[in-house]
């Protein structure tokens, strides 16, 4: 049934055929999976399609056509998938603080999980696009954290954490959170998407790829950066395909919604 987590049809979509064991390392592989494989996107705001964000309909749109999603339909889906494979979930709200160029995240809430593996607790984020951190983090206050790409912390913590990331030598605020609360379901005014189009995905090789309106650009492990001008629809369209893995709606509806991008 669709409204039941379908863990087979998951694990193929990310491409993961190893233990679901609910142990840290588990946690870990599945969070890098997810990232490397269903990429955060902002399509269905450029061609009107209704937020949805039900069990059934997340599956279909992220599993079985294998489109990519926001970042609640990505952390919705994540948080699912583990809870049905015993991992013990909650999931929260967030404020998001970070407003700079890279910002990926569609709105002013956004949507974190948190997951406790033996005792520890951890916070995972497959949903805060370019930004979202690669691997499960310790959730402890003022512990430097590294990742493939770059270090983060957790400040705060009495009640609410803030998250952080370090860059140029610079700590930078992306959200603020409170274990303590559990999340409602997400209302229409959550699901709403900014205007634009925004995609990113981080490989297996831990290299992060993003589109911003028709800028494509890489950042490696390392930092390194390149940008790209995606200089026609038949570019883009290509890169979705190819380099963010996006099966894209056989119809003129992206089309049409897509040409206003290049003026």
């Amino acid at each position: 049934m669709g409204d039941q987590p379908d863990i087979a049809a998951y694990l193929e979509r990310v491409g993961y055929a190893g233990s679901l064991a609910p142990t840290p390392e588990t946690l870990a592989a599945l969070v890098a999976a997810q990232l490397g494989s269903i990429p955060f996107e902002t399509l269905d705001g450029l061609t009107g399609a209704p937020p949805r964000a039900d069990l059934a309909n997340l599956q279909q749109k992220l599993l079985y056509d294998r489109r990519g999603g926001s970042g609640i339909e990505l952390n919705l889906l994540c948080g699912a998938m583990l809870a049905d494979l015993d991992f013990q979930v909650a999931q929260h709200w967030a404020e998001v603080l970070f407003n700079g160029e890279d910002e990926s995240c569609p709105t002013l809430r956004h949507r974190v999980l948190t997951v406790a593996v033996v005792g520890v607790g951890f916070l995972v984020d497959v949903g805060f696009g370019s930004l979202s951190p690669t691997v499960p983090l310790r959730l402890r206050a003022g512990l430097d954290q590294q990742t493939p790409q770059g270090r983060y912390r957790l400040v705060g913590g009495d009640p609410s954490f803030t998250l952080e990331r370090e860059r140029n030598g610079a700590w930078t605020p992306l959200y603020r959170f409170t274990p303590g609360q559990p999340a409602e379901p997400p209302t229409a005014e959550d699901l709403a998407l900014a205007p634009g189009l925004h995609v990113a995905k981080t490989d297996r090789a831990g290299v992060r790829f993003s589109i911003q309106g028709t800028t494509l650009s890489l950042e490696e492990p390392g930092g390194a950066r390149r940008t790209e001008r995606l200089s026609d629809l038949a570019s883009l369209k290509d890169a979705l395909r190819t380099r963010f893995g996006i099966g894209l709606p056989p119809d003129e509806t992206l089309d049409k919604a897509l040409v206003p991008l290049f003026g």
